[in-house]
């Protein structure tokens, strides 16, 4: 269609630049059909608001996770997570949306079996009939897996993939290009079932810089669950990623053990069940003090940075630093007291921070030189 015709079907554009784009807009080869969509305010405020399955927690739609170390408790709470979506209870105060749970158990049926089990005997009631779980083999990397997966799982569903290791087998977790084809296939999975994929998954080797594999993993999550366990077996789990939501506090659990039957030589067979733990104190993030706020922060990435591990009293692949180094660091952030006297204030900071549980401190029993770490929160 040419400027000519448009003009005799009564349209008049203002300029000639005004009908080339309204023109282009249509899209090569499908004269009338628009290829996008442009929403003025009135249009973008009209879109459907966000939707939860668990408020504040999880939403309706999208690619989320639960991740933590092993032995943290994370397949535990998946599963009473899972059992509160179905019944449409509150979950640890949160407002939970009824809905169906599907749940991909790649690590075998007997762990979750006893997990049921004691769930059941925990709160003296039936798992409902919306969860349901699936085992076999299944890879995310195989469209066949999970066109079938698509077509099983019904709409507005959660689907729990546990683990995403299983559910990547040959798949290399640090490569952008395979975590590429990792996420694509969970979005397509998400968009089939219109509901939200859950991915059950591991932190690294240092639990403290995240999810395990590609940092574009988080990236491309609409949602994470932290699952932490301390050393003083404190559990706790928080939101680590929420889309346009603040930081939320932690939640404390702690695992109770259930009698759930007995085994062939008549001795007694155990799972657990997840029950908040309500006296775990919310941890303070860090010191206030107009000095001590800025002489942290810096004594922190020094330690989050340094290549030397489990030095003094500090737990295994636990990074610190030398008395030496901490008070340079400190001394550098302190411009506005007298130079000779940095050094000893940096030091007063120091041992301020110990006090209020910012900071570990140890000996070495060798060389008696002092080594600084962070606390395992």
């Amino acid at each position: 269609m040419c400027i000519e015709d448009i003009q005799e079907n009564e349209w008049q554009p203002e300029c000639r630049d005004e009908a080339i784009v309204k023109r282009d807009v249509q899209g090569h080869g499908f004269p009338g059909k628009k290829k996008y969509t442009f929403l003025d305010r009135d249009a973008l405020l009209a879109l459907p608001k966000l939707r939860w399955i668990i408020k504040h927690v999880l939403p309706a739609r999208g690619v989320a996770a639960i991740y933590g170390p092993s032995g943290s408790g994370k397949s535990f709470l998946a599963l009473d997570l899972g059992a509160s979506i179905c019944l449409g209870t509150d979950w640890f105060g949160k407002k939970c949306k009824q809905t169906s749970i599907v749940y991909l158990g790649l690590e075998g049926a007997a762990g979750l079996q006893n997990r049921v089990k004691a769930w059941e005997a925990g709160r003296g009631k039936k798992l409902p009939m919306n969860f349901a779980a699936v085992f076999g083999e299944f890879d995310l990397a195989k469209a066949d897996d999970t066109l079938a997966i698509v077509k099983e799982t019904p709409k507005g569903s959660v689907l729990m993939i546990d683990t995403l290791n299983r559910a990547s087998a040959g798949r290399d977790e640090n490569s952008s290009s395979d975590m590429g084809i990792i996420l694509a296939s969970a979005k397509r999975i998400e968009q089939g079932i219109e509901g939200l994929v859950l991915l059950i998954h591991h932190t690294g080797k240092d639990h403290s810089k995240g999810l395990r594999g590609h940092s574009s993993l988080h990236a491309a999550l609409d949602a994470e669950i932290v699952v932490k366990v301390d050393k003083h077996k404190l559990r706790t789990w928080a939101v680590g990623k929420l889309k346009d939501e603040k930081d939320h506090d932690s939640f404390g659990f702690r695992l109770e053990q259930r009698i759930i039957g007995t085994d062939e030589d008549g001795e007694p067979e155990t799972s657990c069940t997840v029950e908040p733990e309500e006296s775990i104190p919310k941890p303070r993030q860090k010191p206030s003090g107009i000095q001590q706020r800025p002489a942290f922060d810096a004594l922190k990435k020094l330690i989050e940075n340094s290549p030397i591990n489990h030095q003094a009293n500090a737990p295994s692949n636990t990074r610190c630093v030398s008395i030496d180094s901490a008070v340079t660091e400190i001394a550098g952030t302190l411009s506005t007291v007298e130079k000779g006297k940095r050094k000893n204030r940096a030091k007063t900071l120091i041992d301020s921070m110990i006090n209020g549980g910012f900071l570990m401190s140890g000996i070495d029993s060798e060389t008696g030189d002092s080594w600084y770490w962070l606390p395992d929160r």
